[in-house]
């Protein structure tokens, strides 16, 4: 299993996007949530972007490698714009008003945009099905009928799973009404929530969206190792955003290509289409792992080195078999780190075990 080396880097990219979370303990460690996003005391009512020569940003680069470096974004004098998101009394357990905090930067080239927000519970799950059928542990016998029936499933229970998405909206097409259009009003124009289409209006033109999902795109992010020079990765830094697009008919639609995300399921079933497998995996147990290589010519690791709470695909035109009454052994099982073991549901050896999930998307390179 080896493939030509491939050096992939951001210098062709028209856009970098920095999304930093005080919920991630890997990018900000002890940082205190509570203290991180404190609303600045400015009247500035658009986000303004801060343009550098390519002498300047020669000088003082912005290194995308998970940190917010005041100089890189232009020190204290440059406020950060803050987007409410909240009502008056906070979100979830947080009492205070919530924001998203963004900064930018340009240069005759690139766009750079910061985008951090505080997030105690980072959600990064989106349609996962839950094992509600009796435990396998207690069945004899190798394989059992009812791990695949619809009986033995629930996606998404109690709409727990669900992913923490962010979305960047660029006018391409403008279309006034007597409300007003797009660039002056965002989404109180475009999107709304329970209204279909749920991005995109009649009557107000089209937007060019790119969104992040914590489950969807933000995980491929994992496919370089990260022990290299983050200035500059030997294979460049692999993380993506849905591209779309949103018209008055047909609401919010893929742009051309492929997405990194398929689904794990097949329509009107709760029944997973499949679960991790080492057969399934070639960078499990490869033949020669020092002649190994993935897509971007990284050494071959486990699952692609993609958290293991997601399928990963190297070849989607690889047939794989699918899940079935044989597959009695949830090879992993979430929380991570929980040994392997037979399928077995919540409650199941102690009340409180919170039962085996699967992703309701497996994770592929985009196109």
């Amino acid at each position: 299993m080896g493939r030509a080396r491939k050096r992939l880097t951001l210098r062709g990219n028209r856009l970098a996007i920095l999304l930093i979370f005080a919920g991630l303990p890997a990018l900000f460690g002890c940082q205190d949530a509570d203290t991180l996003l404190p609303p600045s005391e400015t009247d500035e009512s658009v986000l303004r972007a801060n343009y550098r020569s390519s002498e300047e940003f020669l000088d003082n680069p912005i290194v995308l490698d998970g940190q917010a470096i005041d100089r890189e974004w232009g020190g204290g004098t440059i406020p950060y714009y803050n987007v409410r998101i909240s009502t008056e009394e906070g979100v979830g357990t947080v009492e205070a008003p919530q924001y998203v905090s963004m900064k930018a930067v340009y240069t005759n080239r690139d766009l750079y945009l910061l985008i951090r927000w505080a997030d105690d519970e980072v959600d990064a799950l989106k349609d996962a099905t839950l094992y509600v059928g009796e435990p396998l542990a207690e069945i004899v016998g190798e394989c059992s009928e009812q791990l695949i029936s619809e009986r033995s499933w629930i996606r998404d229970p109690g709409d727990r799973y669900d992913e923490d998405r962010f979305g960047i909206a660029f006018e391409v097409d403008s279309a006034g009404s007597s409300i007003g259009t797009f660039r002056e009003h965002g989404c109180q124009i475009a999107c709304h929530a329970q209204e279909e289409p749920a991005f995109g209006r009649t009557g107000y033109g089209r937007l060019d969206i790119w969104q992040w999902l914590a489950a969807r795109t933000n995980p491929v992010r994992d496919l370089y190792i990260d022990t290299e020079n983050p200035v500059d990765p030997l294979h460049g830094i692999p993380g993506y955003l849905d591209d779309l697009i949103a018209d008055d008919v047909l609401g919010l639609s893929p742009d051309p290509g492929t997405p990194a995300y398929r689904p794990n399921f097949v329509e009107g079933s709760d029944v997973p289409l499949y679960v991790y497998r080492l057969r399934d995996d070639p960078f499990a147990r490869p033949v020669d792992p020092e002649r190994c290589f993935n897509e971007f010519g990284e050494q071959c690791r486990k699952n692609n080195g993609v958290d293991l709470a997601y399928i990963w695909r190297e070849e989607t035109t690889q047939s794989f078999e699918p899940f079935g009454p044989c597959d009695t052994l949830n090879l992993n099982p979430l929380p991570i780190g929980t040994e392997p073991h037979e399928w077995q549901p919540p409650d199941y050896p102690f009340p409180g075990t919170p039962g085996d999930l699967v992703a309701g998307w497996y994770l592929t390179y985009p196109t």
